[in-house]
């Protein structure tokens, strides 16, 4: 692990002011694109989401992960199955 320090820590997180600035974005260019990109990530189908609770829902999501997350992404991609994160030998960094 300490090889590797950026595995656990936070990475594209946002703070409360990015959360707000994101909100304000979507009411500010068009609730119809968040509802898009929200939709593709979220549900299957834009009639599914109430344009109105943007804000909430933005408000509440919970934006940001770690690199360990994305090396995860990496090994399930590469395996091309749902396995459980593979830490490498001790000592050794994460398998990819």
């Amino acid at each position: 692990a300490a090889l590797y320090p950026f595995t656990r820590a936070g990475y594209i997180g946002l703070n409360k002011l990015g959360s707000q600035l994101l909100t304000t974005l979507c009411r500010v260019v068009s609730g119809q694109v968040c509802s898009l990109v929200t939709s593709l990530t979220a549900y299957t189908s834009p009639y599914q989401l109430n344009e109105t609770r943007l804000p909430v829902y933005l408000g509440h999501l919970p934006i940001g992960s770690t690199a360990q997350n994305f090396l995860h992404y990496y090994q399930v991609f590469r395996t091309k199955d749902f396995v459980m994160y593979d830490y490498g030998a001790e000592g050794e960094p994460p398998a990819l």
